[in-house]
């Protein structure tokens, strides 16, 4: 688990990032909770304010990274709102969730398997979702239907 101030920095770098979602892809902590990374777009790492932000929270530059140039933030919402309203019409859908992924800088859709399902790479279902766009990560979860 990261630490309390590591938390504290992520809270402030997720709130700027999350307040420009047309410069930024997205914030996480990486996979042991001892950096935050930062998707960018454009020049936003650079940006005057991102610059004083990062030089407040973390002077030796040691633990905020820049990992590469991404999709913006409003792509990606724009692309889970719309893969949310054609496959997940509801608590029966076969869609189990879609949400925007900050890691894979995606938006991630979560199928619903069943026992006799074919792998997803065969599924006409997810067949059809990944044709829509490369920015979508396709996984199965668990197959019962829950209603809240």
């Amino acid at each position: 688990m990261p630490t309390s101030a590591l938390k504290a920095a992520f809270t402030q770098v997720d709130e700027f990032v999350r307040s420009r979602p047309e410069r930024f892809g997205g914030a996480y902590f990486n996979f042991n909770y001892s950096a935050i990374h930062v998707w960018t777009v454009g020049g936003a790492w650079q940006d005057p304010e991102f610059v004083r932000l990062r030089e407040t929270l973390d002077p030796g530059g040691d633990f905020i990274a820049n990992v590469g140039t991404g999709k913006p933030l409003t792509y990606l919402t724009t692309l889970r709102n719309r893969l949310a309203t054609k496959f997940h019409p509801g608590p029966q859908s076969k869609i189990a969730a879609v949400r925007t992924d900050p890691i894979y800088n995606a938006v991630r859709v979560q199928i619903r398997y069943s026992e006799g399902d074919v792998s997803l790479h065969r599924m006409p279902l997810a067949l059809e979702i990944a044709t829509i766009a490369p920015e979508i990560v396709i996984e199965s979860v668990g197959g019962q239907f829950t209603t809240n």
